[in-house]
């Protein structure tokens, strides 16, 4: 059995080898242009026999690359010798983007040799502000987005560790120790049949109908504790429509490894059809659009054109991550003034939870500068929002501010 194995092995190398140089035989002429164009650009006034081959040999290697990066071929072959091979762990030069297939087929990052973070220091940073904002009457909510990786089920190869949920685990417990209200989304996704539904198969991202799940139970825990009014076609699903972009997405996942190795993915756009009007500005970015739903919170050109590794189709989804972002619903005026200080889950959630609000801003601590406690009391917001999910608690800088 080993010595088959080993064949076939010898024989997919071979053939990604042929295959590398088929591929630079297609683009032969483009990569015999950018060696003339590299070298030219390179040469000396007066070059010796050494500066010459050393600019060949650089011009060279820069043209083969750049062929290789065009069509991703490299990458797609490899993806496929993986696939061939049944291998479950792909690793990387990064240890942090070793791809794992999970028992359900999908993929996920797992970083070799990682080991559970303690997140006391998150934890004590969320109680010291819960009780800053208690003094200003502002009340806060933590909400633990799920992972694909599901907890108790993880579905991991024997040989991969992961400890997201873990971690998520401590923190949502000191900080329910500490006083913080929470909002634990895993157990609301854990109870369901279908569950794997609600993920990118290519991608660490929850799909639109999980971030709109998620949406409507958070909207049944503003009702009942908060007396939030949100009005109940804001997330009854027949108010809605769904269209489906088939074939459109390659997850971070599915980059690191290529089309050949899991397939894409299918993206949907849940749009009301009830009217709406809003205006979504990010400044640092300067951007700014107001109108329906569709044209303000909704980036349709993510999805208009197939770029499996050039684009992002989740960011069809406000847009992406900003450090400072803010909707105007301006058919909602008597709604919440809401913050929410998010990871990259929040780009699905943002556009339903707009709906809800007279203002949404949201708040990404990775490029947020200055003191989000200063900002959360001189903003003094309704309500102040925390989604993050199991896979980014693997940092320990991620509640990184100052109460100061």
């Amino acid at each position: 059995m080993n010595k088959s194995r080993y064949t076939w092995g010898a024989v997919l190398f071979f053939l990604v080898i042929f295959g590398m140089f088929f591929w630079i035989g297609i683009d032969s002429g483009s990569v015999l242009d950018s060696i003339r164009t590299s070298y030219k650009a390179n040469r000396p006034e007066q070059p010796t026999v050494l500066d010459k081959v050393t600019l060949t040999i650089d011009a060279t290697e820069k043209a083969l690359n750049e062929s290789a990066d065009r069509a991703h071929g490299f990458i797609q072959l490899f993806g496929g010798v993986q696939k061939l091979l049944d291998k479950r762990v792909i690793e990387d030069a990064n240890p942090e983007n070793t791809v794992v297939r999970l028992d359900n087929g999908k993929l996920q990052f797992v970083s070799q040799g990682a080991e559970q973070v303690d997140v006391s220091a998150e934890a004590d940073a969320l109680i010291s502000l819960n009780k800053t904002l208690e003094e200003a009457e502002i009340p806060l909510l933590f909400m633990a987005a799920p992972s694909k990786i599901r907890e108790g089920k993880e579905g991991l190869p024997v040989i991969a560790k992961e400890y997201g949920n873990a971690q998520m685990d401590q923190l949502v417990d000191q900080i329910q120790q500490g006083g913080v209200e929470t909002l634990d989304f895993r157990t609301v996704f854990d109870a369901l049949p279908n569950f794997d539904d609600y993920f990118f198969k290519t991608d660490h991202h929850w799909r639109p109908e999980g971030a709109f799940l998620a949406f409507q139970v958070l909207c049944d825990r503003l009702r009942d504790q908060y007396g939030i009014s949100v009005d109940s076609r804001f997330t009854d699903p027949a108010e809605y429509e769904s269209t489906v972009y088939k074939n459109v997405f390659l997850g971070s996942q599915g980059k690191r490894i290529g089309t050949w190795y899991a397939g894409v993915d299918d993206i949907t756009l849940i749009a009301p059809r009830f009217e709406t009007n809003l205006t979504y500005e990010v400044p640092l970015e300067q951007i700014q659009r107001t109108g329906d739903y569709r044209d303000s919170v909704i980036f349709r050109e993510r999805v208009e054109q197939r770029d499996y590794f050039n684009s992002n189709p989740y960011t069809m989804y406000a847009g992406g991550d900003y450090d400072l972002a803010r909707v105007e619903n301006h058919l909602n005026t008597n709604g919440p003034d809401i913050v929410m200080v998010r990871d990259s889950y929040a780009c699905a959630l943002t556009p339903f939870l707009s709906l809800a609000c007279s203002t949404l801003e949201t708040v990404d601590l990775r490029h947020f500068k200055g003191s989000l406690t200063d900002y959360l009391l001189e903003r003094k917001p309704d309500m102040v929002l925390f989604l993050y999910t199991t896979a980014t608690t693997n940092s320990p800088a991620m509640f990184q501010f100052s109460n100061s």
